[in-house]
């Protein structure tokens, strides 16, 4: 049984070989056909969104909520395509020594029409998740992890073993060398992104909108403040009295578990002077719950209000730029690191022939 695997193995092996010195391999036009087909990709698959996103801007649509959903979900698709992209070659050059044009052009093809990104979801997420990796991170009361903890993982994982194979000689490659690069400035580049857009220009906007979202709960009437919003209003003892329920997208359970919060801050006199506040969501602000209960002096009575309308369109709009920079950044270092790559084998290979051809002769 063990010699009919081998040789079987070594027939597949001879197979692939005799396909891979094939002629039309190195034939100009095959050549060509494969750039063409990369072009097809960068033109209409990557650089849709942003022309679409240009256009938009210039026409003056750019904020209209619609385009701003259909944009951050473009983009993103985009973005989650060139991020899988970089992983699965990482991953291929993990298990192969180097890398020709076709394999390349054929792994581009397969990222983009695979749902590669959603079966990291599904499979990779799920299957990490469940050996309870990350029991230590998760607040007390989640049930969920966000998937981009394990797509981060992943890469610096394989990163790392590509890093170790750089390091030893025996498994070094120029080919592994340049996937270290462009691996390692992709995990720059998302790191950095991310600082500066989610993590800074969205987090400012976030706390301005929590001051103007409190200022208007002092300043207006109960009635104004409770215009576009839900509301609970309590007396003295913190029994409520009235309630007004616009949105139905916020969990109830959510708003009884901060209302017994607050509720129990407030139960402390001295904090009467002071809001309960509190914002959760995601890490682009799409869904971003802006929660809190004041005190109102002139009525005497205690204010709960819940709004998830406040981040939407800043959050949309940190989702498509944040998506657009990354997956054109990522665009760069794949398709130029790669380029220089095979210009470099191109180039030694016609060395390696002239020289023949001049011994030869």
């Amino acid at each position: 049984m063990k010699e009919k695997i081998i040789s079987l193995k070594n027939d597949v092996k001879e197979k692939v070989q005799l396909i891979s010195d094939l002629p039309i391999w190195n034939n100009k036009w095959f050549v060509a056909a494969q750039l063409l087909v990369l072009f097809y990709f960068i033109s209409f698959k990557i650089a849709y969104p942003v022309n679409l996103t240009v256009y938009h801007f210039f026409n003056g649509s750019l904020f209209q909520m619609e385009v701003l959903k259909d944009l951050s979900n473009t983009s993103f698709l985009i973005h989650s395509k060139m991020i899988t992209l970089g992983f699965v070659l990482l991953l291929i050059l993990l298990f192969k020594k180097s890398l020709n044009l076709i394999q390349f052009t054929l792994t581009v093809i397969a990222v983009f029409l695979l749902p590669i990104y959603e079966w990291i979801d599904i499979y990779g997420h799920e299957t990490v998740f469940n050996l309870g990796v990350y029991n230590s991170i998760m607040r007390e009361g989640a049930t969920q992890v966000n998937p981009q903890y394990t797509r981060i993982v992943l890469f610096i994982l394989g990163f790392i073993a590509l890093f170790v194979m750089v390091l030893m000689k025996k498994t070094r490659t120029m080919d592994r060398v340049f996937m270290f690069l462009i691996a390692g400035s992709m995990i720059v580049t998302t790191f950095f992104f991310h600082i500066a857009i989610p993590m800074g220009t969205l987090k400012l906007s976030k706390d301005e909108k929590i001051k103007s979202f409190y200022t208007e709960l002092i300043e207006v009437p109960i009635g104004y403040a409770c215009r576009n919003k839900n509301c609970y209003v309590f007396d003295l003892q913190f029994k409520q009295e009235s309630k007004k329920i616009l949105l139905n997208s916020i969990k109830e359970e959510d708003q009884d578990v901060f209302i017994s919060e607050a509720k129990k801050y407030f139960s402390n006199d001295k904090n009467k002077n002071y809001p309960y506040l509190k914002s959760v969501g995601n890490f682009v602000g799409t869904d971003t719950t802006f929660s809190a209960c004041i005190f109102r002096a002139k009525e005497n009575k205690f204010l709960c209000t819940f709004d998830n309308q406040q981040m939407i369109s800043q959050g949309f709009l940190a989702k498509i730029w944040f998506a657009l920079l990354t997956a054109i950044a990522h665009f760069f270092w794949i398709f130029f690191g790669f380029g220089l790559l095979f210009l470099h084998k191109y180039y030694k290979i016609q060395k390696i022939v002239t020289s023949k051809m001049n011994q030869s002769s």
